[in-house]
C-alpha cells in the first residue's frame, strides 16, 4: 500500500497501487485533485 498525504488538506489517506507519472489523485477527505510528489510504501500488518 502507498500511504499519501493530501497538500490541500494535509490528511493521510492510503492506497492500493501508486500513482502513474502524473497522474492526479483525488483526496477522499476534501475531493481536490492532487498530482502526488511523494509516496511512501507501507505494510497495514506493521502497525
Amino acid at each position: 500500500m502507498i500511504r499519501l498525504i493530501c497538500p490541500h488538506c494535509s490528511v493521510p489517506f492510503l492506497r492500493l497501487a501508486p500513482a502513474d507519472d502524473g497522474e492526479e489523485i483525488v483526496c477522499p477527505h476534501c475531493r481536490r485533485p492532487f498530482v502526488p510528489d511523494e509516496e511512501e510504501w507501507v505494510d497495514p500488518e506493521d502497525d
